[in-house]
């Protein structure tokens, strides 16, 4: 019985070691994704590693490493909600990286106060136009009025 308990034991950490093996093997694809320019596929290998990590636990290096990096990929590729949760999650559990995450958020902020304003922009050059195009049909009308001012004048 002792000999059999000794072999789940082993064989347990054995299996967590393939796991902690597995789990670097993809941070490492990663960053060699990154390196060589492969953004959506580091991103993939980034949010998987990502989802490795446990809950409401304190976080490594390499997962903090891993969450900023998939951050500011989110960021440049305008996934502003998502930027967002990884920034606020090494701020949460992170003991290093807080003031990158910050920076992170700072410039979400910004982005959204951007798209707020071009938005606000956006609508108010469609209701420029959508008033525009009344006037326009006012002075058709008006022209119009002219036109049979004048042939009437010519009679």
């Amino acid at each position: 019985i002792a000999a059999s308990h000794q072999n789940n034991n082993n064989n347990r950490q054995q299996q967590q070691n393939v796991a902690i093996e597995y789990k670097l093997c993809v941070l490492q694809l990663a960053k060699l994704y990154h390196v060589v320019g492969n953004v959506s596929e580091s991103k993939k290998k980034y949010a998987k590693y990502v989802s490795f990590v446990a809950g409401n636990k304190m976080l490594s290096d390499a997962e903090i490493e891993a969450l900023i990096k998939l951050a500011e990929i989110c960021l440049d590729q305008n996934e502003l909600h998502d930027a967002l949760q990884y920034a606020q999650r090494i701020i949460q559990f992170g003991q290093k990286g807080k003031d990158t995450a910050n920076k992170i958020i700072q410039q979400i902020k910004a982005a959204n106060l951007e798209q707020a304003e071009s938005n606000t922009k956006a609508n108010e050059t469609e209701q420029r136009q959508e008033d525009g195009d009344g006037d326009d049909r006012e002075e058709q009308d008006e022209d119009d009025d002219d036109d049979m001012d004048i042939s009437y004048n010519m009679s």
